[in-house]
């Protein structure tokens, strides 16, 4: 099986798609998924934001140091 990626105009996106789908011999592989890499970069942000909460910077106060 060969696999390719389109890049799709947005206003044309819908329709591009419902036309795909009529094609009994195309699959559809939804491609939002997060790859593991991502996923394990956030879970472990995640971890040292629960270990130590007071290094974390106010939104409010750092946008002033911008």
């Amino acid at each position: 099986m060969k696999q390719i990626t389109l890049n799709i105009n947005d206003s044309n996106f819908e329709t591009f798609l419902e036309f795909i789908k009529t094609l009994d011999y195309v699959d559809i592989i939804d491609s939002t998924e997060i790859p593991e890499e991502h996923q394990q970069l956030i879970m472990d942000r995640f971890e040292r934001y629960q270990t130590d909460t007071n290094r974390l910077l106010d939104w409010d106060e750092a946008q002033k140091d911008l």
